[in-house]
């Protein structure tokens, strides 16, 4: 029959003082049969309860493990490559499955308890598996310290097991099990202690956790094959099962800590790439700097040479100088390119499209490529056509992509014709097509992508043959792509290539700004040059202001700053040929020093980069005393970036020059900036004036005489004249009960302030108490006041005391033109002119005193030397020698009429009242 499974528990009938039980036993199924517990006697009511606790023990203890089972799969699909929690996952299941099958049965007694084979089956399946399950769980904690041929031979061994059990009958695979146990468990549990033994060794995490529960788990085995029995105890196993888990948790928990600390590496090292990335742009900023600037230097001494700075040069050094010039500023290209290389990449690039007229444009491009032809029996031409609309796109790009293309095309033809073509299109009525046809070598068609590649060329040998840099082709299509068109070609081996793309048309009532409100200065413009196979064009020279356009301005004084003394040469070549006056500084300190010595300056042409204080630096310090529009600052740079050029507004810059640049360019800017300062003080002088000459004009009247004061045996006649409303030349009389004393005095400037200190003078000279008749000591008294009293002015003064009864003159002089005696009766004309500074310059001086004798007859004059100093159109000024023909012609006039004719004569000189340079006062008095 079938083998009895399950334990039972049986009522026995009711006892006499004696029984006999027998027992019938039979085993025809499996090695080893028979009773294999202990029978156990007892009250009916305490083994149906000692039943029923072992059942829901070990129920409990199963679901546990399936539940560790469920829960590990879980972290093992969350975390693939981590296997331990997989192997732990088969792990718990099999000795889930195995806690269901052996002790009281539990699984049994739900599914199996009609089918006691399978039952057996599965019950000797979960050995090998769980001898298994846990090797490979100990292989994947410490892979390291394992052995693979070990694995291999464990994983056929058991294999081999396995299909006895599957296949084999049940009598066959039980007769085998003393020694599989002996095999199965003892080898493996040898070898998991010597992968332990080698963790600990080599301190590996939780290999001492892993060691105790594999000894008990040993130990547990052990006692199992000593009682022929591997029904071991559920709670047991449940804690080995615990060590196991708690180690992988424990492996997770330092897993996380790890990642977690990778994380916070990776945020590190994400800013220390944040840095790297910033240093690159400054290395390639600061790289650029360094070479633009001797470049600028090469391009602009050669310019200069070519623009006769040097003088007269012959026709071939001519052509030699127009290739080094070409030469350079292929260069310059070449590391626009990669400067622009880096700012696509990073997504940092802007472009600012405006309205442009494509024909000049092309026709700039191609005469400045034509030197690069050589001696290569190549033509080159363009065809535009007539009626081609303005195109939207930003200028310099636009132009560094017909560079590239037009360069291209002239490396990879060798002879024959390049033609630079611009068409609106026949597609599309808002889009214009501009190609660069040439009868080169070719591209073949696989290679059309590859050409666009950063830093590829069609071919390696073709880079050999011809050089460059692979660069110009990818930044082109990308510059096109911006403007929202594409770069395309059409090429074949042998037949040439066409490089066509297409820009859109700027409509009217699109509201763009053009291209001349976008750009204030005039942008250089070159013209074609004949077609002449193997003979090179001429390029573009630098040309007078008048001829790069514009008018030309007055010879400005220009402080130029640069540290490097090539492009101080360049800058000085430049604006020497068109008449400014240079002074130079190879710093920043050196320039303020200049400034302050040299100053002012109309304009300062400043550099960037320089050692000590920045061009930035000079530019703040500067802007604290001088306004954007009183100083002028152009910032030259090698470094075109936004942020530098951002930097460089903010520092109070008016305009940034990128080096190299075009002579005529710079010049454009130069006049630029001269007609912004113009402009800007002439409104600020018209704001001025008009707020000055009221205050000025009623102060002014306030000081001047209200009347000419008549003196008994004394004509007195006074005409003043100033060149503002409002002048700086004061007048005034003081009688006495012997004479009268005459001032005419002169201050510097005009408006308010000259009005001020002509009060100044005023009061000053009303303050002297001495005697009049003492011209000496009224002028020390003065002097001593005004010097106390004014700043960065002087005054020029003359005093003359006349005494009508004893016909006596004295007079004294501060600096001032001479007081000019007419002896009528004489016929001869005497000057008088004591020694004397000027006041308010020191406050000890001194000054001399001269008096003479007057007869009836004579005539005085006091004057401002704005009289004598009026200037015709030549520039000659009416002086002293007319002013005498004027005092002699007009001699028998009286005073008044004789003051007009004089004035009329100066004025006549000059070219009337307006022309005047300076204010005019004069006093003739007579003595009867």
């Amino acid at each position: 029959g079938e083998p009895l499974l399950l334990r039972q528990t049986v009522s026995l009938p009711s006892l006499l003082p004696e029984n006999e039980l027998v027992l019938q036993v039979a085993n025809l199924h499996t090695r080893k049969g028979g009773v294999l517990q202990p029978i156990e006697l007892g009250l009916a009511s305490g083994l149906f309860r000692r039943e029923l606790s072992g059942i829901v023990f070990e129920t409990l203890m199963a679901g546990a493990l399936a539940m560790m089972a469920v829960y590990f799969f879980g972290v093992s699909l969350g975390i693939r490559r981590e296997a331990s929690a997989f192997w732990l996952a088969v792990l718990c299941a099999v000795v889930a499955l195995r806690t269901g099958l052996v002790g009281d049965k539990v699984l049994v007694r739900l599914f199996l308890e009609s089918n006691g084979a399978l039952a057996y089956r599965l019950e000797f399946l979960t050995l090998p598996l769980m001898i298994l399950s846990a090797i490979l769980l100990v292989h994947s904690l410490f892979p390291k310290d394992a052995l693979g041929l070990a694995l291999w031979s464990f994983g056929a061994l058991f294999l081999a097991y396995m299909s006895l059990i599957v296949f084999a009958p049940i009598r066959l695979f039980t007769a085998i099990l003393p020694y599989f146990q002996i095999v199965g468990l003892v080898v493996p549990g040898l070898y998991i202690v010597f992968i332990l033994g080698r963790a600990i060794h080599r301190r590996r995490t939780g290999s001492r956790l892993m060691l105790v529960s594999m000894g008990l788990a040993f130990s547990i085995g052990m006692g199992s094959i000593l009682k022929l029995y591997f029904d071991t105890s559920a709670l047991q196993v449940v804690i080995v099962m615990l060590g196991f888990a708690f180690l992988l948790t424990l492996r997770f928990a330092r897993a996380l800590v790890q990642v977690e600390r990778l994380s916070a590496e990776m945020q590190r090292k994400n800013q220390s790439l944040k840095k790297l990335d910033r240093l690159k742009d400054e290395f390639l900023a600061n790289t650029s700097h360094e070479l633009r600037t001797p470049l600028n230097g090469i391009i602009g001494i050669t310019e200069s040479l070519l623009a006769g700075a040097g003088g007269a040069i012959a026709q071939p050094v001519k052509s030699n100088l127009e290739l080094v010039a070409a030469s350079g500023r292929r260069l310059i290209n070449l590391i626009n390119d990669i400067l622009d290389l880096s700012k696509l990449r990073h997504g940092d690039f802007v472009v600012h499209p405006v309205a442009v007229d494509l024909r000049p444009l092309i026709e700039a491009v191609t005469a400045l490529s034509r030197p690069l032809i050589g001696e290569k029996p190549v033509n080159m031409r363009t065809e535009i056509q007539s009626d081609l609309p303005d195109v939207l796109v930003d200028r310099d790009r636009i132009e560094q992509v017909l560079h590239n293309l037009v360069g291209n095309a002239i490396k990879f033809t060798k002879e024959g014709l390049i033609t630079v073509r611009a068409v609106r299109s026949s597609d599309f009525a808002d889009r214009v097509v501009v190609s660069i046809a040439d009868t080169g070598i070719g591209i073949p068609p696989e290679k059309f992508d590859v050409i666009f590649d950063a830093f590829s060329q069609a071919d390696g040998s073709i880079s050999r043959e011809f050089g460059g840099t692979g660069l110009g082709l990818g930044i082109s299509r990308q510059l096109v792509e911006l403007h929202c068109g594409r770069l395309e070609v059409q090429s074949a081996p042998g037949r040439g290539s066409v490089f066509s793309f297409t820009l859109p048309v700027a409509f009217a009532e699109s509201g763009d700004r053009s291209e001349k409100e976008a750009r204030p200065v005039a942008e250089p413009i070159a013209k074609d040059t004949p077609d002449m196979a193997g003979e090179q064009g001429s390029a573009p020279v630098v040309a007078e202001a008048e001829a790069a356009g514009g008018e030309a301005v007055a010879p400005l004084r220009i402080l130029v700053v640069d540290d490097d003394p090539v492009n101080l040469q360049v800058l000085r070549n430049h604006l020497l040929l068109n008449g400014h006056q240079i002074v130079s500084a190879s710093d920043g300190r050196v320039a303020l020093r200049q400034f302050e010595e040299h100053g002012p300056f109309d304009l300062i042409l400043l550099d960037v980069m320089m050692p000590g204080l920045s061009g930035y630096e000079v530019c703040r310090i500067l802007r604290e005393q001088y306004s954007s529009t009183e100083l002028p600052i152009i910032m030259l740079t090698a470094r075109d970036r936004m942020n530098d050029l951002l930097m460089g507004f903010e520092s109070g810059a008016n305009d940034y020059l990128t080096k190299p640049f075009d002579g005529r360019e710079l010049l454009a800017r130069v006049r630029t900036m001269a007609a912004l300062k113009q402009s800007a003080r002439a409104q600020s002088d018209l704001a001025a004036l008009q707020s000055e000459l009221t205050m000025a004009h009623t102060l002014q009247q306030s000081l001047l005489p209200r009347r000419i004061p008549e003196y008994p045996g004394l004509k007195i006649a006074v005409r003043y004249q100033a060149m503002q409303n409002v002048g700086g030349d004061f007048y005034d009389f003081r009688p006495d009960e012997n004479g009268i004393g005459v001032l005419i005095a002169d201050v510097s400037g005009h408006g308010v302030s000259a009005a001020l200190i002509v009060s100044m003078v005023k009061i000053a000279f009303w303050l002297q108490k001495q005697d009049l008749r003492a011209p000496d000591q009224i002028f020390a008294g003065m002097n001593r006041i005004l010097c106390e009293n004014v700043e960065s002015s002087f005054v020029t003064a003359c005093y003359a005391y006349v005494d009508p009864v004893k016909k006596v003159l004295v007079t004294s002089n501060a600096g001032h033109p001479p007081l000019l005696l007419w002896r009528k009766k004489e016929q001869r004309l005497l000057s008088l002119r004591p020694a004397g500074r000027p006041f308010g310059f020191f406050g000890s001086a001194e000054y001399d005193m001269t008096g003479t004798s007057l007869v009836s007859g004579d005539r005085l004059f006091l004057f401002t030397d704005g009289l004598y100093e009026m200037a015709n159109e030549k520039l000659e000024l009416f002086g002293e020698p007319r002013l005498e023909a004027a005092i002699q012609e007009h001699q028998d006039l009286d005073p008044q009429q004789h003051a007009g004719r004089i004035f009329e004569a100066a004025f006549a000189w000059a070219g009337g009242p307006e022309k005047l340079t300076d204010d005019i006062a004069l006093a003739i008095i007579d003595i009867e």
